[in-house]
């Protein structure tokens, strides 16, 4: 038997089931972020503002139908538990402050707790990624993603109550990403 060959196959392996915990992972989130961004239709007053949740909404649906296909392409079956710790304590938390009415306390744990966790992991998987689909679609999300998460690094504390029109003027000239590639 050819060792390399067995070697080699191995690490395959081991890669493919990486990136389908990764895109186990993206798909949650995308659809986290979607339910996320479905309930706050409601925090908001202004028809404009409601109907850029809804543009949310459908952004985050496409994340998790790209990061499907891209599942699909590569041979890797993934799991999508909305119920998993993580998840599951983001989206509690996210509804908590929901049903509270605190529309900043929700943009915080959308943009800041599901954000950056998104962010840490499009950058560790398109470093291992370069030249695949995998690469092509999460560097535009994490370019975006880390934007956002870059401009609440700058918001102090006492400017916390202007972090959701921030937001709304930095997720509006923001890149839209497409559910086709």
């Amino acid at each position: 038997m050819n060792t390399s060959l067995a070697k080699s196959s191995t690490t395959v392996d081991r890669y493919c089931a990486v990136f389908a915990d990764i895109l186990s992972q993206a798909v949650t989130g995308g659809l986290v972020g979607m339910q996320n961004f479905a309930s706050m239709v409601e925090l908001y007053d202004d028809v404009e503002e409601k109907i850029e949740a809804v543009e949310h909404t459908e952004n985050e649906k496409c994340h998790a139908v790209t990061f499907e296909s891209v599942a699909e392409e590569l041979g890797v079956s993934i799991i999508v538990n909305l119920e998993a710790p993580y998840w599951k304590q983001i989206r509690s938390a996210f509804l908590h402050w929901a049903k509270q009415k605190d529309l900043t306390a929700c943009i915080l744990i959308q943009e800041v707790m599901l954000e950056s966790f998104a962010v840490s992991m499009y950058g560790a998987a398109s470093d291992v990624a370069k030249g695949k689909k995998l690469s092509r679609v999460l560097n535009p999300s994490l370019l975006k993603k880390q934007n956002i998460l870059s401009m609440l690094q700058s918001c102090s504390v006492k400017n916390m109550i202007m972090i959701p029109m921030v937001l709304k003027k930095k997720l509006a000239v923001s890149t839209k990403m497409s559910c086709q590639f």
